[in-house]
């Protein structure tokens, strides 16, 4: 076999691995879960890499049964856009012909039928078209042109390899059926647990925060909205996503105003972005929503209330406000949706507003669940409960107890100090590591700064060359052959050189100094407190004013910092107004890591500035002296306590209940002007 028929075979067997690759990516695409707009660009675009077309396109039924193009590829190339209106009535025919066979066909360019209106291919290529066909009905067709001059066998090949994809083509489209039922039944499902879910709840505010943000995901629009009456007015309720409406807001207001001119006009308001043939009022209150909120949809359902009579006249209750401001969902699914949502929502609203009306209810309703219990022996347990609290309230409001206000805090010695970086620098040595012992002047940590030590050796270099050339200069003044006008030159040049040699060397010492710096020194004796040195500034580039590590004297005296919060801290300082001269207030405090063992001491000092705490918010610092004598064995630097700060005596209502008290006069009767 020569060379040449090689080559061709080998290119042959190329070619036809490459649309078995290409016919298997496609089997494996149409038996994926994917939207219409990613399945068939991809489709399309293997089929016509397979067929090595120039063009082609994908052309379904619509609900109305008609074709309608899904996709295309370079229709424009082939002369599609200028085959005027006669060819492309021609060309429709022929589609519609494909469909009605139910079977693929290669039709050559500029052919048909001579009678005018009858099918045919007016374009200048080989039109190759197969159905895709759904439990034996065409729901659609593959279209491919190529080159017309292409052998009647080709045709055949190019035909089979077709008919073969649109097979796959049509089992996605048989999936897509499939997933349509199943969305369908899963519809059905979530608007169960929509029905049961507002009907759970007779408070009117659960139930429009349950219409609007379980409506919204059942909708599966971008935001709902409930509008209720109050007097002559419609407010806004709930909004999807938002635990508590904001009424003054701009947009609450707008959205409002444009409620009450459509419920007040009776008929529901659907805005897709034309504002045609709307009243005015409407029209404007929907202008300036719209421009606040640049939704691409709006939809304004009025709720009709559930009369009891037939024949008596219904009213507008309130409104359901749908709005889309993706515009990503076809607009008729998206209405039915709306008025499902809709029709079971405002029975369960109007239901809730209606209970709500009854005069007293709270009282109505706890007098009812009472006396359903006063019969027979209940009497005389409710009695004996009555005889039980007043022991209890007396007991609490007569009987003193210990009031003890709790904080957080850590044990430390008194003596620390925080070391921060001087210099810009790298990190290149860390000497010691938590809990090592250190005395004043130790190196902790060693840095290096090149740059640093570049303008050093300059500087350095710089005052060399300085000096050299001041001594130059006197031994040019001491020569005995220069005149004394030379003298006087020279004598001024040294005074300028030295200048400049001082200067420089004043340069050189502060760069020193400077690189001294770099190395960082302990200024106490004391244990390292710092946990994790290496990991966190090991080989690391540190600025000015950052924390490398801190030290505290371990051997001294230790105080407690405990954080209280703000609210509280006013029962400290009234309780230490009330002791005498010299006196401190008692502390009690527990370690996090031995919390049976109680410790004493003294309260030393009260923050006069009150520090925001993430986590924590306001809190003042309370520094506490231990008692000495009564001191853990093991003192750790940092370690966790609770202290209880002790403030006298109070009745034991106000020591277990004082939050709730100081609430209470704080928000309460502070408003109410007592």
């Amino acid at each position: 076999m020569s060379t040449t028929e090689t080559a061709g075979a080998s290119q042959i067997e190329k070619t036809k691995q490459q649309i078995r690759r290409l016919v298997g990516e496609i089997a494996r695409l149409s038996e994926t879960d994917v939207s219409d707009e990613e399945y068939f660009p991809n489709y399309l675009g293997r089929i016509l890499a397979a067929l090595a077309a120039p063009a082609g396109a994908v052309w379904l039924r619509n609900d109305a049964g008609a074709l309608e193009l899904v996709y295309q590829i370079n229709l424009q190339e082939v002369g599609f856009d200028q085959l005027g209106e006669a060819g492309q009535q021609t060309h429709g025919r022929l589609l519609g012909q494909i469909l009605t066979n139910n079977r693929g066909a290669a039709i050559p360019a500029k052919s048909g039928g001579s009678e005018p209106g009858s099918p045919g291919n007016p374009t200048d290529y080989l039109i190759v078209a197969s159905p895709l066909t759904v439990d034996g009905t065409a729901e659609g067709l593959v279209e491919v042109f190529h080159n017309a001059s292409a052998a009647p066998v080709v045709q055949q090949g190019y035909e089979r390899f077709l008919n073969q994809v649109c097979e796959l083509g049509a089992g996605f489209l048989k999936n897509r059926r499939l997933r349509g039922l199943v969305d369908r039944q899963h519809l059905w499902s979530r608007l169960e647990s929509f029905t049961r879910q507002v009907h759970t709840s007779l408070k009117t505010n659960a139930v429009a925060y349950t219409v609007a943000n379980d409506g919204r995901r059942l909708i599966g629009c971008d935001r709902v909205s409930v509008a209720l009456r109050y007097g002559k007015k419609m407010r806004i309720e709930a909004i999807s996503g938002q635990d508590v409406v904001d009424r003054r807001a701009n947009l609450t207001q707008l959205m409002s105003a444009l409620v009450d001119s459509v419920v007040f006009a009776g008929e529901p308001l659907v805005y897709t972005g034309s504002t045609d043939d709307l009243p005015p009022r409407i029209e404007e209150a929907l202008r300036d929503y719209v421009d606040e909120g640049s939704s691409k949809a709006v939809f304004v359902m009025p709720l009709k209330e559930t009369q009891d009579d037939p024949e008596a006249e219904s009213r507008y209750f309130g409104a359901l406000v749908v709005e889309q401001i993706e515009d990503n969902q076809p607009e008729p699914q998206l209405r039915e949706l709306a008025e499902i949502v809709v029709r079971h929502s405002e029975t369960a609203l109007f239901n809730s507003q209606r209970y709500q009306r009854v005069f007293l209810l709270p009282v109505w309703q706890w007098m009812g669940s009472q006396v359903s219990k006063l019969k027979g022996r209940g009497l005389a347990k409710f009695l004996a409960v009555l005889m039980l609290l007043a022991g209890i309230i007396g007991v609490l409001t007569l009987v003193p107890g210990e009031f003890r206000l709790e904080g957080d805090g850590k044990l430390q010695p008194r003596t620390r100090r925080d070391l921060f970086a001087s210099e810009a620098g790298t990190v290149r040595n860390i000497r010691v590591d938590h809990g090592d012992r250190v005395h004043p002047g130790d190196i902790l940590v060693e840095m290096e700064d090149l740059n640093l030590e570049s303008q050093l050796q300059k500087a350095q270099i710089e005052l060399h060359r300085a000096e050299s050339e001041y001594n130059i200069k006197r031994n040019q003044r001491n020569a005995e052959e220069i005149s004394e006008q030379e003298k006087i030159q020279i004598t001024g040049d040294l005074m300028s050189l030295n200048a400049n040699r001082e200067s420089l060397e004043a340069d050189v010492e502060a760069l020193k100094q400077r690189k001294r710096n770099l190395n960082i020194t302990s200024p106490i004796e004391g244990v390292v407190t710092t946990w994790g040195i290496e990991e966190r500034i090991a080989n690391r580039p540190v600025q000015p004013g950052t924390l490398l590590v801190s030290v505290a004297d371990d051997q001294k005296s230790w105080v407690l910092e405990v954080k209280v919060p703000e609210d509280r801290v006013g029962h400290i300082l009234r309780a230490q107004q009330e002791l005498k001269e010299g006196e401190q207030l008692d502390v009690t405090y527990v370690l996090a890591t031995n919390p049976e063992r109680r410790y004493h001491g003294k309260v030393e000092k009260t923050a006069m500035i009150t520090e925001v705490v993430e986590e924590e918010g306001n809190v003042v610092l309370l520094t506490i002296t231990p008692d000495p004598e009564d001191m853990p064995e093991k003192l750790r630097p940092g370690a966790e306590v609770k202290a209880g700060i002790i403030c006298g005596e109070r009745p034991l209502g106000y020591v277990y209940f004082h939050p709730a008290i100081d609430a209470f006069y704080y928000n309460v009767k502070f408003w109410l002007g007592y």
